[in-house]
């Protein structure tokens, strides 16, 4: 029996907003979500660096990706 969308779309979220505890959907080939997970991190990092331009300039970049992965997984 295949998953139903919200099943899909649920598991495909949750990969997107941490990749490393949440597997992906399994009928999707890891290169494919690797454009989604760089996409995705590069939209929410653009969003809070021009709304937050100070804060981005007191973390070196290092600390500052980590800051906005672990904002993704608290979302």
């Amino acid at each position: 029996m295949e998953p139903n969308f919200a099943e899909v779309q649920k598991t495909f979220t949750a990969h997107m907003r941490d990749p490393t505890a949440n597997p992906g959907p399994t009928d999707i080939e890891d290169r494919r979500l690797q454009i989604y997970r760089d996409l995705v991190f590069n939209n929410i990092e653009s969003l809070i660096a021009g709304s937050f331009p100070v804060l981005k300039t007191i973390y070196p970049a290092e600390q500052w990706k980590i800051l906005i992965r672990l904002s993704l997984i608290h979302i």
